[in-house]
């Protein structure tokens, strides 16, 4: 038997309910081991949670500054999770580069070395 589903009222007229966290759960003795249940349009899922407002209110900033022209920066956060980097040269330009990221590293890489600042947002 498989039980296609396109909407959460689906999913709640089969009697889903939320969990504490705000997922959909869906739990049935009486239908089978081999049943297939699809959903369409996903679950409801909860508000996830605020983050930090940062000093009056502003968002969380680290400053980062490379002052010998490198065409790789590798800038070490604190962040907890990958932060959008903003990087200018030192004219005050801004430069288009690639970031790649690991837990707690910004990888900055462009095109050519430059020395300047990159903001994580």
């Amino acid at each position: 038997m498989t039980v296609n589903i396109v909407t959460t009222e689906d999913l709640f007229s089969l009697g889903a309910q939320s969990d504490p966290d705000g997922n959909l759960v869906l739990v049935r003795e009486d239908i089978e081991e081999s049943t297939t249940v699809t959903t369409l349009y996903g679950g409801v899922g909860g508000q996830g949670e605020k983050g930090d407002p940062g000093r009056d209110g502003r968002p969380v900033t680290l400053a980062f500054e490379q002052g010998i022209p490198s065409a790789t920066w590798t800038i070490p956060h604190s962040l907890p999770y990958q932060p959008i980097v903003i990087v200018v040269d030192s004219t005050g330009d801004v430069v288009e580069v690639e970031v790649r990221y690991e837990p707690g590293i910004a990888y900055v890489l462009a095109a050519y070395p430059f020395a300047g600042r990159a903001n994580l947002y």
